[in-house]
């Protein structure tokens, strides 16, 4: 049922978006990532990306007629960490390297505009967790290691030192870390 509720949403939104694509961008893309997850859930990756990848060019129109606000920028980022995920789940490696990128542009423009670029950084811990997986795919451990670390630390630095968002952001990273460096440690 909540995969049906959600395609009707997107279906509606799709059609807002048309009629005035920068006023319509955000909501649309913001559904279809949600979608995307649920689709993930159900174990229908293909579509997951294919909603991704829609998500990730309709907010790209927030970048439209005088530019984002943090708000919409954040979202773009967001956005585009999912889609390259999910591109990466299914294949799409130079894809997904493209879509990473172009957050780090997008995050490189945050930064500069942010009244306070601290609050930013987690992010930036996002983006770079995508960088950590093509590095383990591409078999390249040591790079693994130093761009898991980099991400670390840039989650932290943008937590604002609260337990409850440390908890949340770092213990998938934390937890890989310790995997590779006991693997390490048992060679």
């Amino acid at each position: 049922m909540g995969l049906e509720r959600t395609h009707r949403e997107v279906i509606r939104l799709r059609a807002e978006y048309r009629q005035e694509p920068r006023a319509g961008a955000l909501r649309l893309a913001q559904q279809l990532s949600w979608y995307s997850m649920e689709l993930a859930l159900a174990k229908q990756y293909d579509k997951s990306e294919q909603a991704w990848a829609e998500a990730f060019d309709v907010a790209r129109h927030v970048l439209d007629e005088g530019g984002p606000t943090q708000y919409e920028r954040t979202e773009l980022i967001r956005i585009g960490v999912g889609a390259a995920r999910a591109m990466r789940m299914v294949g799409l490696e130079a894809e997904a390297t493209a879509v990473v990128e172009e957050t780090e542009l997008q995050y490189a423009k945050l930064v500069a505009t942010a009244e306070d670029p601290t609050m930013v950084l987690a992010i930036r811990g996002a983006i770079l967790g995508v960088r950590a997986e093509a590095c383990r795919e591409h078999g390249d451990r040591a790079g693994e290691i130093d761009v898991l670390c980099e991400s670390v630390l840039e989650m932290l630095a943008g937590s604002e030192a609260s337990p409850q968002i440390i908890g949340s952001m770092l213990r998938d990273p934390l937890r890989h870390l310790h995997d590779l460096l006991t693997e390490d440690a048992a060679r």
